[in-house]
């Protein structure tokens, strides 16, 4: 996808639309086109306990000491700033659509009073992110306990939702607002001038550009699709328009260009909503501000991102959640929007399939854009009931990445490749994730728990990031390491009616220490009877002990030399692998940088529930060449 044209302010002057004629929804007094939304729509902002829960909401006061709390604890205590903010801006959110809905002006003041309330905060950048511009994710170190306020010069996520907001704001209701006063619209114009506009427009330096080197992801979409709509909005003068929207295209660009063409996601579904689906929104947004000159969702790479999500589903609402992502996942109504604007019929088929594929969306700031378009665009779905959707085996070249299942769709299988400083990365080439009858047996414990150091130099503390954490081999006494050279190359794979193989180099996921000469991880998948076979070929230039591990969040049971996993159902999984000896390890406070391993013992003195179970085979004779061969199988 070749978006380097755009970034000419002349080209785009050509395409973009005048600000007069830039009008993606109709306004507040287009009362005919709002009295026309879907009628559950419209009942949420039409309801009296939704109107009293909006005009009961107040302002409180925010304090120097309440924003310095993230600093003095070093990004691991309590975030009193957020909670106070933040409702701001879901309630200001909330009260404009409620009285563009009712247009009757119930809702005016409240409106006045938490947006100046927001346009009075010194920062919308939240505590969190207060020294991302200090580069904090590779010194480790807090520089500033409040924003500098001689310095408008960082723009993060929560600052331009914020800014969002304030531009619908800004769009739906500044006539009515200058009825009150003009100097309102006025107050929103310098505010997303000072706090965004200029920021955006003269720093290049932003890290989700990828500035020092950080690691682009949903931030860059994420942040775009709310910004963009709210600068065409209040820019006034034409040329700086067009170089603000030529700038825009520029910068999303990179996101664009860091993506995996084959539309993989090294986040996790997790954040697709917010990843390669803001991706599809901010193709959107362009299409609706040329007026269709310039059309994106239409290409194969728009359709691979929105595939993505239906090839990662592994069963029910259960997803391959590598990286951070969490493993239960409800993407719900957007996916059947998503099929329809990519022209994707494996998609629609797999939304058409979920069960929570006729509820309403819900209309919040997390993804404004789209859910505007709801409110104008969403049509009941055309069935009553949940279709069958059949899954389609995929390898993705691009992302590494195997996701497969059983003919009989009762197992399903996921296999990680890729490299290991990837965004919310974790040490984790050719770990696989492994489900039946809608359940996983062998995990991917998912991520950790999201404080300052979770995302330093100290990241790779946290055990659950550890390759230790995840179905991998320890060679001697290296795990694999983070960094970009730290990667896995698909040496084969073949996708069969009745069977399934991949195999990955994994040499260059470890230490040049370790010594290793070649390492293969091979996988042997049946898709009759979901029986899977791993062969892990490891040659070393000196001998060395090695286990195999497997992480699992079921009850386990030892016998005749292997591992049963005792699933929720009462059937089993059978872990073997010849020649090893089992050990048995109890993990809790997984997601913390003090993960703790305890015995049965302990844990049955203790008390404390365990989060996983990790199941080690262990191969103690130091050897130059090994070959661990695992079988796994089900009843």
């Amino acid at each position: 996808m070749m978006l380097e044209k755009y970034y000419d302010a002349k080209v785009m002057a050509k395409l973009l639309l005048p600000r007069e004629e830039y009008k993606p929804f109709p306004k507040y007094k287009d009362r005919d086109a709002w009295a026309k939304v879907y009628p559950k729509l419209r009942a949420q902002y039409l309801d009296p306990k939704f109107k009293k829960r909006i005009m009961d909401f107040d302002t409180p006061a925010l304090t120097a000491t309440a924003y310095m709390e993230w600093y003095r604890t070093n990004g691991n205590g309590e975030d009193k700033w957020s909670p106070i903010t933040q409702p701001r801006r879901d309630f200001l959110w909330d009260a404009v659509l409620a009285e563009c809905f009712e247009g009757n002006g119930e809702y005016i003041d409240k409106i006045i009073d938490i947006l100046w309330a927001i346009c009075e905060e010194t920062s919308w950048v939240p505590p969190g992110s207060n020294n991302h511009m200090h580069n904090h994710m590779y010194t480790g170190v807090l520089k500033n306990a409040l924003r500098d306020v001689t310095e408008y010069n960082f723009i993060d996520l929560y600052a331009g939702i914020c800014g969002g907001v304030l531009g619908w704001t800004y769009y739906f209701l500044k006539d009515r607002l200058d009825e009150e006063s003009p100097l309102l619209a006025k107050r929103i114009e310098v505010e997303l001038y000072k706090k965004i506009i200029i920021p955006f427009m003269t720093h290049d330096d932003l890290t989700w550009f990828g500035f020092y080197g950080h690691k682009i992801n949903n931030w860059n979409p994420w942040i775009l699709s709310s910004i963009i709509p709210a600068g065409l909005t209040v820019i006034k003068d034409e040329e700086y328009r067009a170089e603000f929207m030529a700038r825009a295209m520029e910068k999303f660009d990179i996101y664009v260009k860091n993506c995996a063409p084959d539309g993989g996601s090294d986040e996790g579904p997790a954040y697709w909503n917010v990843g390669g689906a803001e991706c599809l929104d901010v193709f959107e947004i362009i299409e609706d501000a040329t007026g269709g000159k310039i059309q994106l969702l239409n290409t194969e790479f728009a359709r691979n991102l929105g595939e993505y999500i239906a090839h990662a589903n592994m069963t029910g609402d259960l997803y391959a959640n590598f990286a951070d992502s969490g493993m239960h996942q409800s993407p719900g109504y957007f996916t059947y929007y998503y099929a329809g604007k990519t022209g994707s019929e494996y998609l629609k088929e797999f939304a058409l399939s979920r069960n929570n594929i006729k509820s309403c969306p819900a209309i919040n700031i997390v993804s404004m854009y789209r859910n505007l378009k709801m409110l104008f665009e969403y049509d009941d779905v055309p069935q009553d009931k949940p279709t069958e959707f059949v899954h389609r085996d995929v390898w993705l070249p691009d992302s590494q990445h195997l996701y497969v299942r059983t003919k009989d769709n009762r197992v399903s299988l996921a296999v990680k490749g890729g490299y290991n400083n990837e965004s919310h990365n974790h040490n984790d080439l050719g770990s696989f994730i492994y489900c039946i009858d809608g359940d996983a047996a062998i995990n991917d414990l998912g991520g950790l728990s999201y404080t300052a150091r979770a995302f330093s130099p100290f990241r790779y503390n946290f055990w659950i990031v550890q390759s230790t954490a995840h179905n991998c081999v320890r060679i001697g006494k290296y795990q694999q390491h983070d960094g970009d050279m730290y990667k896995a190359r698909e040496v084969e794979h073949m996708l069969g009616e009745e069977r399934v193989s991949l195999k990955l180099e994994l040499k260059k996921a470890y230490e040049e220490e370790a010594g290793i000469r070649t390492y293969t991880r091979a996988f042997d998948f049946d898709k009759l009877t979901g029986k899977l076979e791993i062969t892990d070929d490891i040659l070393l230039e000196n001998a060395a002990d090695a286990d195999v591990h497997f992480v699992t969040v079921h009850k386990v049971e030892v016998s005749d030399n292997s591992v049963y996993i005792v699933m929720k159902n009462g059937r089993k999984v059978k872990i073997s692998c010849a020649g090893g000896e089992i050990s048995i390890e109890r993990h809790y406070n997984m997601t913390r940088e003090f993960e703790h391993f305890m015995t049965d013992e302990e844990v049955l003195k203790d008390g404390t529930k365990c989060d996983c179970t990790r199941i080690v085979f262990t191969f103690g004779e130091p050897v130059c060449h090994r070959i661990i061969k695992t079988e796994i199988t089900h009843d």
